[in-house]
Parts: structure tokens; sequence; C-alpha cells
């Protein structure tokens, strides 16, 4: 029950809905970066959720600067234990 909710609301993110979110927590993306996560978020979302992301988060390191990459990184890993028990 709890996948057929989280895939209705992934299917409904937009690339304003990333950007909006980023620069909501202090990140700043290009157009490219944007994509480049709304692919991840649409096509690796039970990964992202249900397993260890650090492979996801690999293959786009250098897509990203030191800083903004650090700054996905530790949001994507606050908001993984923030909802744990809900998951």
């Amino acid at each position: 029950m709890k996948d057929i909710i989280i895939s209705n609301y992934i299917k409904k993110i937009s690339y304003d809905d990333i950007d909006l979110f980023a620069k909501k927590n202090n990140i700043i993306l290009n157009n490219n970066q944007i994509h480049i996560i709304y692919n991840i978020i649409k096509t690796k979302w039970k990964t992202i959720i249900y397993e260890n992301p650090s492979s996801i988060l690999n293959s786009i390191k250098n897509c990203f600067d030191e800083e903004t990459f650090k700054k996905i990184e530790i949001l994507l890993y606050t908001y993984k234990e923030r909802y744990k028990n809900f998951i």
C-alpha cells in the first residue's frame, strides 16, 4: 500500500518541485542538475528509499561541485533517517 502512495507521489513530482525544494534547503541547481535529480528520483526511488543509495550518489557525484553534492548527500540521509519509521 505504501509503495502505491509513494509511487503516485513520485509521478507528480516536477522539475519545479525539485528546484523549489533545493532552494528551500539552500541548494542552487542549474537546469542540467535538476534534470539529473529528477531522473534519479523517477527511476531509482525504491533504491533511494529502501536500500543504500550510496551507489546512486557516487554515479552523480561528478555532476555537482563538492559543496552542492555534500548538501544533497546530507539532505538525502537526513530525510531518510527522519522518515525511516514510516517506510
